[in-house]
């Protein structure tokens, strides 16, 4: 059951909750008015609307997500994925046709904590695969120009909500769903960091660069300019600093000098 709700806030939104599983709740808007004409005297009219409702303007589907982006960044867990089953504390998972989970369930089966099925055919045009976090709380897909009802997942934890178009994209930034308002949220793609040519390390306090490169394929990239610019530490040692790195020369792209460095 929910808690009591007044029937005298005419005109007044009211959101209540009802106890579902392990302190989930569902949640739902009450509206109260008074009936038209000569029945206003005798009669309220109570409303039980969804307390969120999607609409997607887009031109292509989008899929909604509780989840934080402050808590999962784009570099965690990023690589992208039809499926998080390898992972554990999984709040999410895909649906495989060949084997047993095939069956989605309804939105009001995640609050008594099931595990959602991600389709990527429930809705055309979606790109297969996200780059959701698996711990990330998957709602619903929804196609162009389409409404969707719905709930939080769970209302225990963060109430945030975050957009993905599936691929190789990532997860847009997370918005509160409680604060009314317009956000501009941005999409990226997802970068796969195997593919990454040069990876900046710094695992040692020294290290040593070798001009000319010695290394062949580095060797076609050296134009005699090393682009660095470098001052004078007027301090007790009397270093050398570098104060900062040209772009698109050789010790940006394919050194790991950087600004103070000695």
């Amino acid at each position: 059951w929910s808690p009591g709700f007044s029937l005298d806030s005419v005109g007044v939104p009211q959101v209540i909750g009802m106890h579902c599983k392990d302190g989930r709740s569902l949640e739902l808007s009450v509206t109260v008015s008074v009936a038209p004409s000569f029945l206003s005297g005798y009669t309220k009219i109570v409303r039980f609307t969804p307390r969120f409702v999607l609409v997607n303007k887009l031109e292509q589907p989008i899929r909604l997500w509780q989840d934080s982006s402050l808590l999962h960044s784009p570099y965690d867990d990023r690589a992208p994925r039809q499926s998080s089953n390898n992972k554990a504390g999984k709040k999410w998972k895909a649906k495989v046709e060949n084997g047993n989970d095939v069956k989605r369930i309804g939105q009001y089966e995640a609050l008594f904590g099931r595990t959602a099925i991600l389709d990527s055919n429930e809705v055309e045009n979606i790109q297969p695969g996200t780059t959701a976090h698996h711990s990330a709380l998957y709602i619903s897909t929804v196609g162009c120009d389409d409404l969707f009802p719905f709930h939080l997942p769970d209302t225990r934890g963060d109430r945030q909500l975050r957009i993905d178009v599936g691929g190789a994209w990532n997860l847009t930034a997370s918005f509160n769903a409680d604060v009314a308002g317009e956000h501009t949220l941005k999409m990226s793609k997802a970068t796969d960091l195997r593919l990454l040519g040069h990876v900046n390390t710094r695992a040692s306090p020294h290290y040593k660069v070798v001009l000319p490169p010695e290394d062949p394929s580095l060797a076609a990239e050296w134009d005699g300019e090393l682009g660095v610019w470098f001052e004078t530490d007027w301090g007790g040692n009397r270093k050398i600093i570098v104060k900062g790195t040209r772009r698109s020369r050789f010790a940006f792209n394919h050194t790991d000098i950087s600004v103070g460095d000695e």
